[in-house]
């Protein structure tokens, strides 16, 4: 589990997490957009376990980071699952929303 982008959590399966941290050896050490990416992604990443009905702890600063209280949303996103604050959530699907149809359109769906 690690902060990702749009201030949510992302949960990746072991193997898409191993896969993303070879991606991210990849890039050049003295690339700085690698070098922020990779504090952003393995800075406070957290690995976790889930417990007999699946349930998994956020730690702390991971929710702080995500602004979650007493609820969440939790989207599956291919290869990962995204864990939002609902506002936020709300407010980022508004956005794509608004976007999609020219999104679609540029990538040629």
């Amino acid at each position: 589990m690690t902060r990702w982008i749009g201030e949510c959590l992302a949960v990746f399966p072991s193997p898409e997490w191993s896969a993303l941290n070879a991606d991210i050896a990849r890039r050049p050490r003295t690339d700085p957009a690698a070098a922020r990416f990779r504090h952003f992604i393995l800075a406070g990443a957290h690995e976790a376990d889930p417990d007999g009905q699946g349930r998994i702890t956020v730690p702390a600063h991971l929710r702080e980071y995500a602004a979650l209280t007493s609820e969440a949303v939790v989207i599956g996103n291919s290869d990962h699952l995204e864990v939002w604050e609902p506002g936020r959530w709300k407010a980022h699907l508004a956005t794509v929303q608004t976007d999609i149809e020219r999104d679609v359109r540029d990538l040629g769906i």
